[in-house]
């Protein structure tokens, strides 16, 4: 079972580092990230993904601005497994999410949403 981070992105780019960072030090590495660039007018963004080597990220530009409604359905259309985490560009978790998630899957396999504390 993996969990799929969707993001998002138009803004701060430092933030967009650190929310990656916190995917990234997972203690549980269960995860696929997709961070779905809505055109930010910031070239290091696609240049410092490009130096990022972990096949589990995968980093889209969009041709056009979506705009923030669209560029989130866009996410929710790009994640691939049955269990979606839809992250803010800002946002950033605790090493242990995915573990805290996949046992919380196991514990109530039926739950539509889980909303740890």
């Amino acid at each position: 079972m993996t969990i799929d981070f969707c993001v998002p992105y138009w803004g701060d780019p430092a933030d967009l580092r650190a929310t990656v960072a916190s995917v990234l030090h997972q203690t549980d590495d269960r995860w696929r990230l997709t961070v779905i660039d809505d055109c930010y007018p910031d070239e290091s963004v696609t240049a410092w993904f490009a130096r990022l080597d972990d096949e589990r990220v995968t980093y889209v530009r969009n041709d056009t601005n979506l705009g923030i409604t669209e560029n989130y359905r866009e996410a929710i259309r790009l994640a691939s497994q049955p269990y979606i985490t839809i992250l803010g560009c800002d946002d950033l978790l605790h090493p242990g999410y995915v573990d805290v998630i996949l046992q919380t899957i196991a514990a109530i396999p039926d739950a539509d949403v889980i909303q740890p504390g």
